[in-house]
């Protein structure tokens, strides 16, 4: 979501997956072994 702001419903489509990206990579990121 490139920390872009909802500003209308018009763009709120396209939140959802970039959302779901980022956290994917939290995920990622945290499932990772950190060595």
């Amino acid at each position: 979501s490139n920390g872009a702001p909802i500003r209308s419903s018009k763009d709120y489509p396209r939140e959802p997956m970039a959302i779901t990206t980022e956290v994917s990579i939290h995920i990622d990121f945290q499932g990772a072994p950190r060595r």
